[in-house]
């Protein structure tokens, strides 16, 4: 009866053992490294614009949206353009840095209504300008080929 009672209590601290051993690892295996999502946070920075008219007139009601998400790693920018109710079908679309074009969009739809995504990447110079408000999007379309509508990004 000894050697039972013996064996079952040499069983029972092993079982404790084991399930702790269980816990410990299982805990340290789903611990995540603090400061490497929160950089992964900290290196993305979201903009916004709202259409406002370029050199059309007052009667088009033109608008849109662009939002766009800027990872400050890799210096991408990742956008999406809405517009709405354009006076002629879009014959141009592109990023401006404080005049210059920059980011020349093709295979955006030609219809007045409409939407496109996708990526570019800045140079630091361009980064900087878009974190101090200096990028903004235009759509030039055939009755305004100067440009029908543009917006400013700014940081959310």
């Amino acid at each position: 009866m000894k050697r039972i009672s013996a064996f079952l209590q040499n069983i029972n601290r092993n079982l404790l053992l084991i399930i702790c051993m269980i816990i410990i690892v299982s805990l340290s295996c789903n611990k995540k490294n603090p400061s490497s999502s929160a950089t992964q946070v900290n290196n993305m920075v979201n903009y916004t614009g709202t259409f406002i008219k370029a050199s059309s007139p007052d009667s088009s009601q033109a608008n849109g949206t662009v939002t766009a998400t800027f990872n400050k790693t890799t210096s991408q920018l990742s956008y999406a353009i809405t517009w709405h109710s354009l006076t002629s079908v879009p014959v141009a679309m592109h990023f401006h840095d404080s005049g210059p074009v920059i980011v020349q969009f093709s295979g955006f739809p030609v219809n007045t209504d409409g939407s496109f995504s996708g990526v570019a990447t800045l140079s630091s110079s361009q980064a900087n300008d878009l974190a101090n408000g200096l990028i903004y999007a235009m759509i030039h379309t055939k009755n305004y080929t100067a440009g029908e509508i543009l917006a400013y990004l700014f940081q959310q």
